[in-house]
């Protein structure tokens, strides 16, 4: 089927994304670079928000691409050269930019205007112009690396097909209006109002024309399909919008796009990158590589395997299959289960006020809706009743308390005397781990141990400073509520021997273990010392700490 796909929509998809250089050579793009355009509010210069001039470098071949500073065409140059001088007669110091921070500098009066504050200055969303390609030999595709991969200023033929494609969008509209779903940005329970800032209004905006023609010819072929292959179509189709939008960056020392939530937010991209969506052998994020990662999954159900403590992984012994209920539901009410009925419980509650989940996550709704895969309400706005705090402010504390302290008063009635309740959670910011504390005291919950789980490596290229990267573990056991209390003047200091036992392992295993990872198991060992219960017996007995790759939501 995905050949069939091909065939059909990425054929007819093919003529937009063709390339020829400034003699005439025939290419097929891989990837377009744009750059935000800005008009200097102090002189009125234009000028173009490079945040670094570098663009790409490849130490395996000895290059590197520069933008210059003054015209934006390609400088390409040795690897590790400080600057570049570009056919303008302009030389260009490769580690500078025209944006310092989210502000633009303007490179003629040095004028400061924060990029977010654009669009209440010029009443629209950011304007991007094509500047640069990065391309790869015309004919049948295969696997290119180095040299062959080239990154070169951008032609007026380049930008000609671009503008094809934007008048083939136009003329899809007409004919079909509704072929790009209604994605109004709901504003109502926000916590991170950037997009709006930054000019946004629907989630359409965040889709420049040629990625809507794309999108929009693709989900017209996934309708016409039907049962499973139809959902694993959609399911791939939605994966795929994270690498196919006007928020992927560049990691040039890779030379690879960076997709929408490598860091989780909605961060702004003064240069955003585009990629052909059809190839299927080159780039990251291209819908057949989405597909293939369905693909993949399947067939792990169906043959199932897990890693091994030694690093290699083992096939999952079968059993019998049991009773099973498996729901999307709130766990403050968990009516459907009978008291003192659950073993184990493995959970992973909202860490405070950290990540709005459900604001990343409406990201998808539009197209979700449109494949039929959820109700069309949740396009209204963001799931009530939701635990995860707004802000840190004394009204936001108390709401997660007193949801945390639901939801477990929930789980320790549903649990036997001698079950355990096992859950994750990192906070840098002690109002956090304090206020989970007291919804577990409060609850009945014990906490008896706590041990690091590495939960972030795959993110290891876009973490930001004071990250965490291992997760803190709770286990725990059901008592009575108010069994025990958290102490008034509740400080990390309790937790700090169990964070350094762990520190020393994990850094004598040769794996990193920051500052920021030690201080939030310095709260987990602070929480299990006021509870009354020795500190990880793990740490102290030698076991190894336990790998984890997959992410944990969506």
């Amino acid at each position: 089927m995905l050949g069939a796909l091909c065939a059909d929509i990425g054929a007819r998809l093919a003529p937009y994304y063709r390339a020829k250089d400034a003699s005439g050579q025939k290419q097929i793009l891989l990837h377009a670079f744009w750059v935000q355009s800005i008009s200097c509010d102090h002189c009125s210069h234009q000028f173009h928000a490079h945040p670094k001039f570098r663009l790409g470098s490849d130490v395996r071949i000895g290059k590197q691409w520069i933008a210059c500073r003054e015209c934006s065409s390609i400088i390409c140059n040795r690897f590790g050269s400080k600057t570049g001088r570009c056919a303008c007669g302009v030389r260009t110091n490769c580690e500078d930019g025209h944006v310092d921070s989210g502000t633009a500098v303007c490179p003629s009066c040095g004028h400061r205007q924060k990029l977010i504050d654009e669009a209440t200055t010029t009443t629209k969303r950011p304007t991007f112009e094509l500047f640069a390609v990065e391309v790869i030999p015309d004919g049948a595709e295969r696997r290119y690396i180095g040299n062959e991969r080239t990154i070169r200023t951008a032609t007026d033929f380049d930008r000609r097909m671009y503008s094809n494609a934007t008048r083939a969008l136009a003329a899809l509209k007409a004919q079909s209006p509704n072929v790009i779903p209604p994605s109004p940005i709901p504003r109502v329970g926000r916590i991170d109002d950037r997009l709006f800032r930054y000019g946004y209004d629907n989630y359409s905006d965040l889709f420049s024309a040629r990625q809507q023609l794309h999108l929009a010819l693709l989900a017209q072929a996934i309708e016409k399909l039907g049962g499973p292959v139809r959902e694993a179509f959609a399911i791939a189709f939605s994966d795929h919008l994270t690498t196919n939008n006007l928020l992927c960056g560049y990691a040039g020392h890779w030379r690879r796009l960076s997709p929408l939530f490598s860091i989780r937010a909605f961060r702004h991209i003064a240069r955003p990158v585009e990629i052909n969506p059809w190839l299927r052998r080159n780039g990251r994020g291209t819908f057949p590589n989405a597909v293939r990662s369905v693909q993949r999954a399947a067939a792990a159900l169906l043959v199932p395997h897990e890693p091994t403590r030694a690093g290699s992984v083992r096939p999952v012994e079968d059993h019998a299959s049991g009773s099973w209920d498996l729901r999307c539901a709130d766990a403050q009410n968990m009516s459907h289960l009978r008291d003192r009925a659950i073993d184990l419980v493995l959970t992973d509650p909202p860490y405070f006020d950290y990540i709005s989940y459900s604001e990343l996550g409406h990201f998808f709704v539009p197209w979700m809706v449109h494949f039929g895969l959820i109700s069309a309400s949740c396009l209204e706005g963001f799931p009530a009743h939701q635990l995860a705090a707004g802000s840190k402010s004394t009204a936001a504390i108390e709401h997660f308390t007193t949801g945390m302290t639901k939801a477990f008063k929930e789980i320790r009635r549903v649990c036997k005397d001698d079950a355990r309740i096992v859950f994750t959670y990192q906070n840098l910011d002690g109002r956090g781990w304090e206020a989970l504390a007291n919804a577990m005291a409060t609850s009945g919950v014990i906490p008896i141990c706590a041990f690091p789980l590495l939960g972030d490596c795959g993110t290891r290229l876009h973490k930001r400073e004071r990250s965490i990267s291992w997760d803190a573990i709770m286990v725990c056991k059901v008592g009575a509520p108010k069994a025990w209390r958290v102490p008034v003047d509740f400080t990390p200091e309790a937790g700090n021997d169990l964070a350094r036992a762990w520190s020393k392992r994990i850094r004598a295993a040769g794996l990193d273990f920051t500052d920021s990872d030690a201080a939030n198991m310095s709260f987990a060992g602070s929480i299990v010392a006021a509870a009354g219960r020795p500190h990880s017996r793990r740490a102290r007995s030698g076991e190894r700490p336990t790998a984890r790759t997959s992410t944990r939501r969506s």
